[in-house]
């Protein structure tokens, strides 16, 4: 069960997200990598880099356990709304 709940998610569609805040933390995180870049020695930067490549891979660990919880939990709902209503019509 777990590895189709893996497979749906990795093939959903992403949709931009159209947020100003997200935008502007976005900006920021750009501008400071930026920074970093051109302070730092190439193997300095080369290392920021893979630092920045680990936590995007945490996150997308991150969030597909979120989706995969929530999808659960959705599941769990409507299941416990269906039994509610069965229960209630006999």
């Amino acid at each position: 069960m777990i590895n189709i709940l893996y497979e749906l998610y990795s093939n959903l569609e992403r949709r931009p997200i159209h947020n100003s805040e997200y935008t502007d933390i976005n900006d920021k995180i750009k501008s400071e990598r930026l920074y970093f870049e051109s302070v730092l020695c190439p193997e300095d930067s080369k290392r920021l880099q893979a630092l920045e490549n680990l936590y995007a891979q945490s996150e997308d660990f991150e969030e597909t356990e979120a989706f995969i919880s929530g999808f659960k939990l959705g599941v769990k709902l409507i299941f416990a709304a269906f039994c509610d209503e069965i229960a209630n019509n006999r």
